[in-house]
Parts: structure tokens; C-alpha cells; sequence
């Protein structure tokens, strides 16, 4: 189960260790690292998923659940890694508003067939940084719908994927304090219009158990959608978002590589963003949980694809785990 923000918070207590090394990825060619990879988002703005003949729906919360296997493809330079992450099986959960409720099981299904045995182009610098996320091997006719679904699906594949940006500090040293960030895949909104704003993240190494260090990162973020609206003859971002996140991450110093991770992320729409005008407006809210797979172990497999209520995996004490699916 994903932790709550309760649970999170004595995660982050921890008090620090001595300066650390060898936070960076290592990779050798061909190398081939397997994760487990949940994700539950719970969406300020519906997206639309599109089906490839006709139908359509407008999606406020997914979930997925993924088993990708990343191999070392080619090196990008001196200071990063093309991967090649082949999806071995996935299932999603989505719900829609109220007005498209029903028949959202096909079209989830046709986005499991365009992934499943496919691959993930993944552009991971050595020291942590997602640089892009693409959907490889898929055959479809290039007119506008077929791209804005090939659009869509990579915008969520890309909400799970952002599980393993984490930047590191330079050189892979931490110099025994924290290091800040400015940017964070794990914070950007799933939106056809991209995301802009700030952030502010701060990341240390809080405990240590042999090679694998704990790194707790917390801070804020404002962020909106590139969507625009007009107000007093100029254009102003429709809606933006003041964000936190909470993060636990777990990084083999020895090995070169994320061994978990689990964060939350939040965010409330600010006085001036448009979806305020009806009432409160609508959340954000991201939890991901990210789990290496030991080499050997069989594929996973989950369930079958699922309609849900929006709001219906909400738990008592935070957000229930993505991993319903699993057999």
C-alpha cells in the first residue's frame, strides 16, 4: 500500500546521515533492470480518452499498475542512458464524470493492447533525471486521432515512469547536507497543454543500511497547465496549483540504482485559477510506488481493466495502493 501523508511524515523525521557518495545511476550496456510501478492520479482537469473509432470520455482518476523490464540500450553521451522498457503486462482503472459513466472498459483495453509487448523509450540521466518518455512499437494510422490517443497514453505512462526521477546532487556527492531541485517529472500534470510553473524540492540522505541509503525529498511547487484563458483582454494561465510532495526513496550506492520509492503529491488550486469560481475547486493528487524486481522472478500479472467512481479507492487513512490489480 502506498503510505499516507501521516505515514510519510515519520519517514521524513529521520535525522541525517554522514556524507554519502555514489548517488548516481550505473549502467553497463545491454544491463537490464526490472520494476514494479503503481500509480494513482486523481486528476484537477478531465482528459479525454479516445477510442479509435467514435467513442470517447472524460477521465477525473486512474490507476495503473505496470511490470516494465528496462534494458540499457544505448548511452546518450557521457551522462546519460537510452532505455528500452518492454512492458511485460499492465492494467488501469479509470473513472470518468458522472455523464460518461459506462463503456470505459474498451478503451482501455485497446490502450493495454497498444503497450503490452511494446516498449518504452526512456531518456535516464546518470544522476536521476527522466529527460523524456515515449511509446515505441506501436503501429497505427498517423491521422490527428490516432495521435492525440498515442498523446494521451503516453501522458500517463509518463505519470508512472516519473516514479524513478529523482535527481541526484552533483557527482553523486552529497557533501553531508541537502541538495535542492528546481524541477521534478514527478510533479507535472498529465495535460495536453504541458505544465508550467516553479518548484522548490529539497533532497537528503536521511539514514543508511550498508550500500542502500533512505533519501527523503519534500517542498512545494505552483503549477498549472499550459492552458490559457482570456481575463481582462490578456491571456493568464486557466488553472494553477499549489503543490507539495512528500517522497521516500530507497538508492543502492553499490549497484547504481533505485531500489523503491513512494511519494505523494498534492496540490489545491490557487484564489485566481478559474476552476474556483463554481466552489473550492478540484485537487491534485499523485501517488506512485516504484519496487525493483529481483533478477529471476516471473513476469507479474494482473487483472483484467476496471471502471471505477471517482474517489471510490479513497482510504480512511490516505490512498489505497495502486496494486488492487494483482494476482
Amino acid at each position: 500500500m502506498i503510505r499516507s501523508a501521516t505515514a510519510l511524515a515519520v519517514l521524513l523525521t529521520s535525522t541525517a546521515a554522514h556524507a554519502t557518495t555514489g548517488l548516481e545511476w550505473k549502467w553497463e550496456q545491454d544491463q537490464v533492470r526490472r520494476y514494479k510501478i503503481a500509480a494513482q492520479v486523481m486528476l484537477p482537469e478531465p482528459i479525454v480518452f479516445l477510442a479509435q473509432k467514435n467513442k470517447e470520455k472524460r477521465i477525473v482518476e486512474v490507476q495503473v499498475d505496470l511490470d516494465a523490464e528496462c534494458k540499457a540500450a544505448s548511452p546518450e553521451g557521457k551522462k546519460a542512458w537510452e532505455l528500452h522498457c518492454t512492458v511485460s503486462d499492465w492494467a488501469m482503472s479509470a473513472a470518468p464524470v458522472s455523464s460518461d459513466a459506462g463503456d470505459v472498459v474498451p478503451i482501455l483495453d485497446e490502450m493495454e493492447h497498444a503497450v503490452t509487448g511494446n516498449y518504452l523509450q526512456v531518456s535516464l540521466t546518470n544522476n536521476g533525471k527522466v529527460r523524456s518518455v515515449s511509446l515505441e512499437g506501436v503501429e497505427s494510422e498517423r491521422n490527428q486521432r490516432y495521435r492525440e490517443i498515442e498523446e494521451t497514453l503516453r501522458l500517463i505512462l509518463q505519470r508512472t515512469l516519473a516514479g524513478l526521477d529523482l535527481e541526484m546532487p552533483k557527482n553523486g556527492d552529497d557533501k553531508d547536507r541537502a541538495w535542492g531541485l528546481r524541477t521534478s517529472l514527478a510533479m507535472n500534470l498529465p495535460s495536453l497543454h504541458g505544465t508550467v510553473g516553479s518548484v522548490d524540492l529539497s533532497s537528503e540522505v536521511s539514514a543508511t543500511d550498508g550500500d542502500v541509503v533512505t533519501i527523503q525529498t519534500v517542498g512545494r511547487a505552483t503549477l498549472g497547465s499550459g492552458e490559457t484563458v482570456a481575463v481582462n483582454s490578456s491571456e493568464q494561465i486557466a488553472n494553477l496549483f499549489e503543490m507539495t510532495m512528500r517522497s521516500v526513496t530507497e538508492f543502492d550506492v553499490a549497484a547504481g540504482h533505485m531500489v523503491s520509492r513512494e511519494y505523494l503529491v498534492d496540490g489545491a488550486p490557487t484564489a485566481s485559477s478559474i476552476s474556483t469560481e463554481a466552489g473550492g475547486g478540484v485537487t491534485y493528487i499523485q501517488a506512485v510506488k516504484v519496487k525493483l524486481i529481483p533478477e529471476g522472478k516471473p513476469p507479474i500479472r494482473f487483472g483484467e481493466n476496471e471502471e471505477m467512481r471517482p474517489g471510490g479507492t479513497r482510504a480512511e487513512d490516505g490512498y489505497q495502493a495502486p496494486g488492487l490489480h494483482q494476482r
